[in-house]
């Protein structure tokens, strides 16, 4: 029997999360609008919450409920890695909160499919298969999971196979997926990433105070999480450099923080580059910076589906990205939306730079095909979807 609005209202959903509170990227953005629209949904929503990038004397002065709605909790254990009493806490209290929650349906989205892994474990441990697991794979997940030690993966993807469904935000990431865990592939869906379009149009239209926006300069600017392993920054400096040497008062401004910003700031001073490079460190507002800028740019050895492409095209800024699985190029059709080239390639990246610079009818030609092309990212679509298969697995034998 297909499960009614009255009946939806009085379920409850758990969502299991990790670093809630420090990621302030694409991950965070989908989630928060995928809470609201479950909040419409379901009567209760509990997010638990492991924190293991900041400390809890960080959110002083923060509501850490914000953005949530009323009928939605949240419980955050901070972890300290170094701290083996730590860990054992941060077990007990994921086991305490799934424990006492009752709900038909868990969703977890973890960092990475090893912490997705985790949470499925701790799941099925307590209610066996008495519960839907729905995991919510944002990054890519293969990638992602290399980096962890031999015996991770090799849990990691033996757990996986307790989960029902899979949702991953690119369709070729889903189609990767799974032949990478040796899965069905009807276990794989795909949503693509969404915008916020209403919220961006209001926010880029605010004012800057900083004086780098001048009339004969040509600035780039970056948006991305300062980490030179994924997001390939190094190769994004080199690339610029060989701007520099072929266009004058050209500035790139990198807004986002991260571990790995004295690496950065280290190459910007090899590379001679201090009064070229600005490294903003995390904006409220972003959108106010990408709008004026002349070209934004991705570098990236690995992505899920950027989000920060199609937030720079909505802000009418000419996009080129590395063409990285998985993601830009579901999102760009390159020479006609934006530009994609090869992976940690500099000099293809600055030829690239270099021509949309150099060409005003290319930028207006990229933006008009940009704009056209974000109407099939929106949040309504997405939010739909979301909520078609979160109810189709509440009420259905299908997802085993």
């Amino acid at each position: 029997m297909p499960i009614t609005n009255k009946i939806m209202n009085q379920e409850n959903i758990l969502f299991i999360v990790d670093h809630w509170h420090a990621d302030l990227g694409g991950r965070k953005k989908v989630f928060l609008s995928i809470l609201k629209m479950l909040s419409q949904e379901f009567a209760n929503i509990k997010i638990v919450n492991l924190e293991l990038r900041i400390k809890n004397t960080d959110l002083k002065d923060k509501n850490p409920n914000e953005g949530l709605a009323d009928n939605i909790q949240l419980n955050t254990y901070f972890l300290n890695k170094k701290s083996i009493i730590s860990i054992i806490k941060a077990f007990i209290f994921l086991i305490r909160q799934i424990k006492n929650t009752k709900t038909k349906v868990i969703i977890t989205g973890g960092a990475g499919p090893h912490t997705n892994a985790l949470f499925t474990a701790i799941s099925r441990l307590i209610w066996k298969n008495k519960i839907k697991i729905i995991a919510l794979e944002q990054g890519n997940s293969k990638a992602i999971l290399s980096r962890e030690p031999k015996i991770i993966q090799k849990i990691s993807k033996r757990l996986f196979k307790k989960i029902n469904i899979i949702i991953s935000p690119s369709k070729e990431m889903s189609l990767a997926m799974s032949d990478y865990f040796f899965m069905p592939k009807e276990k794989f869906i795909y949503i693509h990433n969404f915008i916020d379009l209403e919220r961006i149009n209001r926010l880029k239209q605010e004012k800057t105070t900083e004086n780098i926006f001048l009339a004969n300069h040509h600035v780039i600017s970056s948006v991305c999480r300062l980490d030179v392993k994924q997001k390939n920054i190094i190769g994004l400096l080199e690339a610029f450099k060989m701007v520099t040497k072929e266009i004058g008062n050209t500035l790139l401004i990198i807004i986002g923080e991260g571990s790995d910003r004295k690496i950065i700031e280290k190459k910007i001073q090899e590379l001679q580059l201090i009064d070229k490079v600005i490294l903003m460190g995390h904006q409220a507002n972003p959108y106010k910076y990408i709008a004026q800028s002349e070209l934004f740019v991705l570098s990236t050895f690995n992505e899920g589906l950027p989000l920060v492409l199609l937030e720079a095209m909505a802000c009418a800024c000419p996009v080129i990205s590395s063409n990285c699985d998985f993601g830009p190029r579901e999102i760009i059709e390159d020479g006609k939306s934006g530009i994609l080239v090869p992976v940690n390639e500099p000099r293809p990246m600055a030829d690239a730079m270099i021509k949309v610079i150099n060409n005003r009818n290319l930028q207006t030609y990229l933006i008009n095909n940009a704009l056209q092309t974000i109407n099939n990212f929106s949040e309504d679509i997405a939010a739909k979807k979301y909520k078609e298969i979160i109810i189709k697995t509440i009420d259905s034998e299908n997802y085993k």
